[in-house]
């Protein structure tokens, strides 16, 4: 799956856990059922679905112009990395190679930009992926480069989400560390040709000096090692102690401190430098830039994989699965059709039906105009109600309970219905805690109507108080904060 139409499976995922939506929302399976072949592929079916759920659920306020922008990022962030990769590359270049009658090249410069420079980034984004994506979020600067970018679309509800999917995909190290090494590899590259082209057409002495008490053996291991690797190719061979020695300038009088008493030969050895430093810029730094950006598109690819692979949307795919059709019983030709589904080998026994069963307790169902207002539709209510009469009624409420987790057909989520104007006692604990229990890691929600009514009656001043002891019971039967809705004005 494409990178951007990750974005947008993982962005529905991540605004259903938010909003405690239904993991498969009925509405949207409709529709993607509707308008998505039986035999097309489940990578297909599930973006169809979170294309869908985006569409239906959302709208402008909550930001879902600011997901095309996102998505535009993904496309832009390599873009910026090789535009930006190309740049550093030949500015580097300027500092490491003056003018061939000015002086000559300090070997330790060279190999400090084409060497040490991206080893040491190299390492910081390697540790960093591999051990800590969130941090390289916060720290890499590609990732401020584009909140600077879009700083707009991350402020909207919708953006706010853009950590949290890179965050819970896992694709936040790799996907950053790939910019990262695609950067290097450009800025290299372009080090690399440039230098190459500018050896061909010019003559250029090469030198070494240091401030720091550096002897000619130091300089000649540390080439050595350099050249370890490479001293196979052509040209490109280990410093020898008299290369070495004649290659010292006294930057300060601007003069080689040793010859051979042949000048032409002083310029040989001096000349001769380039094949080292071309070829161990290439293995040194450029060729694991290379390797870490092959590894970082391929553990993003095995994230993506696998963040595609988790129980949200396999219960999607599942419900996919689902023949809508019923069955008829053969025989005779006049059985009547039967209400059972007939198994999918991709539907587990114990799934769940999709959408937010309406639970109403003691009170009328609320009216659909109210639900909308508060946003409570789009959470993906299922249709299905259960009705409980008054506090007595135990068979009702065992009856709901078993309709809600009861194996093969428990609910998506609930929401249950409470009247504002009745007290939160111990009884509504009971059996709103029974519900979070039963329901386990699904959504479920609270809904106190009436609030509104109550305000405006002679007992409002009360309201607040009263709202206060809801709150204080859904906290203690285990309601996730948030989750607690009112038709009134708090």
């Amino acid at each position: 799956m494409r990178l951007q139409d990750f974005a947008v499976v993982e962005f529905a995922r991540a605004w259903q856990e938010q909003a405690g939506a239904s993991q498969v929302d009925p509405a949207v399976l409709a529709r993607t059922r509707d308008e998505t072949a039986d035999d097309a592929p489940d990578e297909q079916r599930l973006l169809h679905y979170a294309r869908s759920l985006l569409e239906l659920r959302l709208d402008e306020e909550d930001g879902l112009p600011a997901l095309s922008r996102l998505q535009g990022s993904l496309v832009i962030a390599p873009l910026l990395a090789v535009g930006l990769g190309l740049l550093a590359g030949a500015s580097l270049l300027a500092v490491s190679l003056p003018p061939p009658d000015a002086r000559p090249v300090n070997l330790f410069v060279f190999v400090g930009e084409g060497v040490l420079l991206p080893a040491v980034f190299g390492l910081l984004t390697t540790a960093l992926s591999l051990g800590a994506g969130k941090a390289l979020l916060k720290v890499h600067w590609l990732a401020w480069a584009l909140s600077l970018f879009e700083r707009g679309a991350l402020q909207t509800k919708l953006g706010a989400l853009a950590g949290r999917v890179l965050r819970s995909s896992g694709v936040s190290g790799p996907l950053f560390a790939s910019w990262s090494h695609l950067l290097w590899i450009c800025g290299l590259g372009a080090f690399l040709a440039l230098a190459s082209w500018r050896f061909l057409f010019a003559d250029y002495l090469f030198s070494w000096n240091s401030t720091l008490p550096v002897t000619e053996s130091g300089v000649r291991a540390a080439f050595s090692l350099l050249a370890w690797p490479v001293d196979w190719i052509p040209a490109v061979d280990a410093p020898s102690a008299q290369q070495v020695a004649v290659s010292h300038y006294a930057s300060l009088d601007g003069l080689w401190s040793t010859s051979t008493g042949d000048p032409l030969q002083d310029d040989s050895l001096r000349k001769a430098w380039f094949g080292l430093l071309l070829a161990g810029v290439a293995f040194w730094g450029f060729l694991p830039r290379v390797l870490g950006f092959g590894i970082a598109r391929l553990t993003l690819s095995r994230r993506v994989a696998a963040a595609l692979r988790a129980p949200a949307h396999r219960a999607v795919l599942d419900a996919l699965a689902l023949p809508t059709h019923s069955v008829t019983a053969h025989g005779d030709g006049t059985g009547a059709a039967s209400s059972l589904l007939p198994p999918s080998p991709r539907t587990p026994a114990d799934a769940r039906r999709s959408g937010l069963d309406l639970v109403t307790f003691a009170t009328a169902r609320p009216p659909e105009d109210v639900l909308e207002r508060l946003g409570l539709e789009r959470l993906g209510l299922s249709g299905a109600e259960h009705p409980i009469g008054d506090d007595d009624d135990e068979d009702a409420m065992n009856a709901a309970l078993d309709a809600l987790a009861g194996p093969g057909s428990a609910a998506g989520g609930a929401l249950v219905v409470f009247d504002f104007a009745t007290s939160p006692g111990r009884l509504r604990e009971a059996f709103l805690r029974d519900i979070v229990d039963a329901l386990g890691d699904v959504p479920v929600h609270v809904l106190l109507s009436g609030e509104d009514a109550w305000r405006r009656s002679p007992r409002g001043r009360s309201a607040d108080q009263r709202r206060a002891s809801w709150l204080a019971m859904a906290e203690r039967a285990g309601l996730v904060e948030g989750r607690m809705h009112s038709d009134g004005v708090a």
